[in-house]
């Protein structure tokens, strides 16, 4: 897919909370022990529910690292954001390594080979 306009869910037991609509392409691609990281950015309109505090607090905390060039913290926040069941709505894909700010959105699939 090197392009993908979709809704970013969370699953929080039964229920699906919309994160937003994303439209984005493919950045990058990795490949490393038959496993294909694909890097995609692009944009969000953000969704009607609430984020929950939590997360919201990681994806401030790692928009802050970012813009600061505190990237020796990233690997820790990621671990942190990952541990929330996030979702591509119509594609049911498990994404990875979230990062929103403004309107833009950049995450991470992984593909086994």
């Amino acid at each position: 897919m090197k392009k993908i306009i979709d809704n970013i869910i969370l699953i929080v037991g039964s229920n699906k909370l919309n994160i937003g609509s994303i439209n984005v392409s493919l950045h990058r691609e990795i490949s490393f022990n038959n496993i294909n990281k694909l890097h995609y950015s692009g944009n969000i309109s953000k969704g009607k529910d609430i984020i929950p505090e939590s997360l919201q607090n990681l994806l401030k905390e790692k928009e802050e690292s970012i813009n600061t060039g505190l990237f020796s913290i990233l690997d820790e926040l990621d671990e942190q954001i990952n541990s929330f069941d996030l979702f591509l709505e119509r594609n049911n894909i498990r994404i990875y390594d979230l990062y929103i700010e403004n309107d833009g959105v950049e995450f991470t699939i992984l593909n086994k080979n």
